[in-house]
């Protein structure tokens, strides 16, 4: 059995998203657990959610034009690379886009200017 075109966009989708979505709650999660003596414990921040749902749709629209060419009538075995692969790129979009999100809120420092 070769792994077909639709196989293949239905393995790298399933794998962004789960790459995405881990992305995404792994920090609030490690910040539950660390805030667990608290009794308010903090909002989850919604922008995330936004950089998770971009980098989903970047990482599979990546996998889908680019694993057809290169899988074509390969055996089925090659799934588990797939996956790998749009997990993968679920998790680095999704951190690449949380780094550009938090960087772009903060205003530049000032250079300061030497006296001459």
């Amino acid at each position: 059995m070769v792994l077909s075109p639709e196989i293949i966009t239905v393995v790298v989708f399933s794998a962004s998203i789960i790459g995405g979505i881990a992305r995404a709650l792994l920090p609030y999660l490690r910040k539950l657990a660390e805030q667990e003596a608290n009794t308010t414990p903090e909002p989850f921040q919604k922008k995330y959610v936004f950089t998770a749902a971009l980098a989903i749709v970047v990482s599979t629209i990546t996998g889908v034009l680019l694993f057809p060419n290169i899988i074509a009538n390969s055996p089925t075995e090659a799934v588990a690379g797939v996956f790998v692969y749009g997990f993968i790129a679920g998790w680095g979009a999704t951190s690449l886009f949380n780094e550009v999100l938090a960087t772009g809120t903060k205003k530049p420092e000032p250079v300061p200017v030497p006296n001459e």
